[in-house]
């Protein structure tokens, strides 16, 4: 689904920056399940499945950047492209705003890998995949 995606570091949340155009954004979700072969059974076949748990949603946005300002348009982007940068080299899990992240309960993003940052031309392809977070407060 192509959605506005902003991004924003948790120390200043207030400051969103907004891929300038929209990106594709996936989510995918793995359950962890402990499955118990049964053995000697000559009734029941496969396993006891227990002890699910859930994982955590993949989250994979991929898309362009290019400047689309009238006056620049089709042009390298480099404000945006130094932007993203910026919160790719980022070592902790940042705030995402996405109507899709929204509607799963995801409101932080820990980037994992950067598969693709590819210039053509004056565009920059990019795909970044991470993993949905939540802070947990920790007692001392």
């Amino acid at each position: 689904m192509r959605l506005p995606v902003g991004f924003a570091k948790p120390e200043t949340p207030a400051d969103i920056w907004w891929f300038p155009v929209e990106p594709l954004v996936t989510l995918a979700k793995q359950k962890f399940i402990v499955a118990t072969p049964l053995a000697n059974s000559k009734y029941y076949r496969g396993t006891v499945k227990e002890l699910f748990s859930d994982g955590d949603y993949g989250i994979t946005i991929e898309g362009s950047i290019i400047d689309i300002s009238p006056a620049n348009y089709g042009e390298k982007d480099e404000r945006n492209i130094n932007k993203l940068k910026d919160f790719l080299d980022y070592n902790r899990s940042l705030l995402i705003y996405c109507d899709l992240t929204t509607d799963f309960g995801i409101s932080h993003i820990a980037i994992q890998q950067i598969p693709r940052l590819q210039m053509q031309g004056n565009r920059l392809d990019y795909i970044v995949q991470g993993l949905s977070d939540q802070i947990f407060e920790l007692l001392n």
